[in-house]
């Protein structure tokens, strides 16, 4: 097996193991207070009870967590699947931060571009929570892509 070979297949159970940790921490990390105020912002807006509480929401976070509190049947389920949702943005936004930073991922320097973003810090802390910001860093990588 070629030394390039090698070192993609570790750098991909790197990212396969960075994968199974960031879906450990989505499901068992502590619960932000901000993250408990927007799922019970959006259970206010699910529920069609925002005239009688107020909120400030913001839309494109609290309509589609809106219609998935409108459905849930606890409290614990609803944020689990929010936090899910949201692991879903993490993993977008670290694809996309190597994607921006020109990064080839059929290539082994692509993976490792990937897996270097992977292991920020900051992504990690605030990544996976249910918030606002990730859904705009989003939005601001893929405009960036763009140009």
């Amino acid at each position: 097996m070629s030394t390039t070979k090698v070192t993609k297949t570790i750098v991909i159970a790197i990212l396969a193991t960075l994968v199974l940790v960031s879906l450990h921490f989505a499901i068992n990390r502590i619960f932000q207070v901000d993250e408990i105020q927007n799922a019970f912002m959006a259970r206010i807006i699910g529920d069609n009870t925002a005239n009688a509480y107020y909120v400030n929401p913001e839309i494109f976070l609290l309509g589609p967590l809106a219609w998935l509190a409108k459905t849930a049947t606890s409290s614990s389920d609803f944020l689990i699947t929010s936090r899910l949702i949201f692991l879903c943005f993490f993993w977008t936004n670290i694809f996309l931060t190597a994607k921006c930073a020109g990064a080839n991922l059929k290539t082994t320097n692509g993976l490792l571009t990937l897996t270097a973003a992977a292991t920020l810090a900051p992504v990690w802390d605030y990544g996976f929570e249910i918030r606002h910001e990730n859904i705009v860093l989003t939005g601001m990588l893929i405009i960036m892509l763009l140009f």
